[in-house]
């Protein structure tokens, strides 16, 4: 499921603020002079931090899945090669292993 973000603009980050100050004292009570101005400064730029992560998350899973579609094409097109009776795809996960091994073998032989 992919969820579109667009980039929120000063009067939406203006509401939040308005919105979760109401919540707060609702939830709180009130809210002394100097609290309600600090969260009025401060919470517009935590919001449009939130904001921004949040469009950036939704950008890097759309990336994410556009490279496992792909991981999962070669995947298939190797699948169609094969070689003295054994799929490409067979043998790169059996040489991804070997590697993954001898990685592991040279970390373990630097804590010496």
């Amino acid at each position: 499921m992919s969820m579109i973000f667009n980039k929120a603009t000063i009067k939406d980050i203006g509401v939040l603020t308005d919105l979760r100050i109401a919540y707060l004292q609702e939830h709180l009570g009130a809210i002394s002079g100097k609290d309600l101005e600090l969260m009025q400064v401060t919470l517009p730029s935590l919001f449009d931090k939130v904001v921004d992560l949040t469009y950036e998350n939704e950008q890097l899973r759309s990336k994410i899945q556009g490279l496992q579609d792909k991981l999962e094409k070669a995947y298939e097109f190797m699948k169609q090669f094969v070689i003295n009776g054994r799929n490409m795809l067979d043998v790169f996960r059996e040489r991804i292993g070997e590697v993954k091994e001898w990685v592991h073998r040279k970390v373990a032989g630097m804590g010496r």
